[in-house]
């Protein structure tokens, strides 16, 4: 059987299959808050490039947010430590 990609809803806390557009518990629509993963500069504000770990205007490291529910999402974590949504690449691969 193959791995089901679910997350939680940001404002219930129910767990969903990745595609659902509305949580099954409280019927937030939830398609609007996934379009992508949003990374912006802390210091100057700047939004930075897909796969870009550090600001091009000011050199600050850059903090990612889940696009379902707005945490914090760390640098080298594939899923969000919030709602557990899909978040990023994960830590690097060793060679």
């Amino acid at each position: 059987m193959p791995l089901q990609q679910n997350f939680l809803c940001p404002n219930c806390k129910q767990e969903n299959a990745a595609g659902n557009v509305y949580c099954a518990k409280c019927g937030i629509k939830l398609g609007a808050l996934r379009e992508s993963t949003v990374i912006v500069c802390s210091r100057c504000g700047t939004q930075g490039t897909p796969g870009a770990r550090f600001c091009g205007m000011c050199g600050t490291r850059l903090d990612t947010f889940c696009p379902n529910c707005g945490s914090v999402v760390p640098w080298d974590s594939r899923y969000c430590p919030n709602c557990a949504f899909l978040c990023g690449e994960g830590r690097p691969k060793r060679r």
